[in-house]
């Protein structure tokens, strides 16, 4: 004869039941916010290292987010020239041509230059520039 213990195990066992759902569906929320979290990320570019949870997404996008914040700093052509013959972003403002302006990944001076003779050029429009983001190959 099988008897049941004291208590109210009818009562123990749905809270039991109803805290197992909570936590499984709040586990399942995380694990969305970490795909969608690795996803922003993929999209913008940025590495997600090992992904292993939330944290270390968090993690790898704030130090990259940090990075390209202290390099995109426009720098006047006039004042800050970019170096001669690099591959930079440079930024040319609203024109009738380009009512929106323009960025394109070039070098803003090409050419070389001797005694008496030059064939220097530098790009007409272009009023700043900045870096090229890493791992980026202007063609």
């Amino acid at each position: 004869m099988v008897t049941e213990a004291p208590g109210d195990y009818d009562k123990l066992l749905t809270a039991w039941a109803e805290s197992r759902e909570r936590h499984l569906a709040a586990e399942a929320k995380v694990m969305r916010m970490e795909g969608d979290l690795a996803a922003m990320m993929l999209r913008q570019s940025l590495a997600t290292g090992h992904g292993d949870n939330f944290d270390d997404l968090l993690r790898e996008a704030e130090w990259q987010i940090e990075e390209l914040r202290k390099r995109s700093v426009w720098r006047s052509v006039d004042d800050d020239p970019p170096p001669h013959g690099e591959q930079v972003l440079l930024w040319s403002p609203p024109s009738i041509g380009r009512p929106e302006g323009e960025i394109e990944a070039r070098a803003f001076s090409t050419g070389r230059s001797g005694p008496g003779w030059s064939e220097y050029s530098q790009h007409s429009y272009a009023t700043h520039w900045q870096p090229l983001p890493r791992g980026i190959i202007a063609g």
